[in-house]
């Protein structure tokens, strides 16, 4: 749809052009989806420097001395941190957002920190898969997924994240509902098959060659319809 739009208000008839756009844009979209995940790896990895620097305060408190590491030793952030396609598509595509702007890490780990998710993780006496992939999925959901200013960064990165991002976010939390215990975490595919990606394209064709015919039923149905 936005690919659509963008060709009509840009007057654009290139549909080879805007094809490959609307390709690329898809393929970006699973940039965010990994940016997502990386970033739940760098609120665990910020809150063990944290810890660390804690720990060689000169007036150490017994909390600073025995800190709860509960997240730290969170079995799903540490499937996530050792999944191999998640490693290589962050070397491969060179996705460093959150070592160049570490800022939205620190926002996110503060929001954290003031949660009621987190407190009541921490004072969660059982250790399982289980209580650990319930406190990531509530993490992303209440804490990243809303996030307004990371939603900015991502929409000053890729005007087209703008869009993506209610459907990224599902798809993320479908990632962590489906991972179980003693189990590599799998990224999920862009496209369930060749098909499935061809089927993508075909359909922005033949939208775009029969647009004026949808366009004359649509309004000789709705009056008040502004194509715009």
């Amino acid at each position: 749809m936005q690919s659509m739009y963008a060709m009509q208000q840009s007057k654009n008839d290139d549909v080879v052009k805007e094809g490959k756009f609307l390709k690329h844009s898809i393929l970006k979209m699973f940039d965010l989806y990994v940016l997502n995940l990386l970033m739940i790896i760098e609120v665990q990895k910020l809150t063990e420097k944290k810890i660390a620097i804690s720990k060689k305060k000169m007036l150490a408190t017994k909390e600073d001395l025995t800190p709860n590491t509960k997240i730290l030793n969170n079995v799903l952030i540490d499937a996530i941190k050792n999944s191999v396609g998640l490693e290589s598509y962050y070397e491969i595509n060179k996705l460093n957002n959150w070592e160049v702007d570490s800022e939205y890490v620190k926002i996110i780990y503060e929001e954290l920190l003031k949660s009621e998710i987190y407190r009541n993780y921490l004072d969660t006496f059982e250790n399982s898969f289980n209580v650990d992939r319930s406190f990531v999925i509530d993490f992303f959901r209440e804490i990243i997924a809303p996030n307004q200013k990371l939603a900015e960064y991502y929409e000053d990165k890729m005007i087209t994240w703008v869009d993506d991002i209610p459907f990224v976010n599902t798809w993320v939390m479908k990632t962590l509902s489906k991972s179980k215990n003693n189990a590599t975490f799998i990224l999920e595919s862009l496209y369930k098959n060749k098909d499935d990606e061809d089927f993508v394209l075909e359909l922005f064709n033949k939208t775009f060659l029969k647009q004026h015919i949808y366009e004359k039923e649509i309004a000789s149905k709705t009056p008040n319809w502004e194509t715009d």
